[in-house]
């Protein structure tokens, strides 16, 4: 996953992407350490937060 790199270039924090998501920040952090992946709903949302192709995060 490049969530991180991508909440990074848009100068985000894990709090603020995941009020976006409705998620709690340790999800997000796990997600971005790998210990656990977004389902398909979750990426499409990341996907718009971040103006990317859903590919671009996997």
């Amino acid at each position: 996953m490049k969530i991180k790199e991508f909440r990074l270039k848009y100068n985000l924090t894990q709090s603020e992407v995941a009020k976006e998501l409705g998620v709690q920040i340790s999800t997000i952090s796990q997600y971005e350490n790998n210990k656990r992946q977004p389902n398909s709903k979750t990426l499409k949302k990341l996907a718009e937060i971040f103006n990317c192709k859903i590919d671009d995060l996997v």
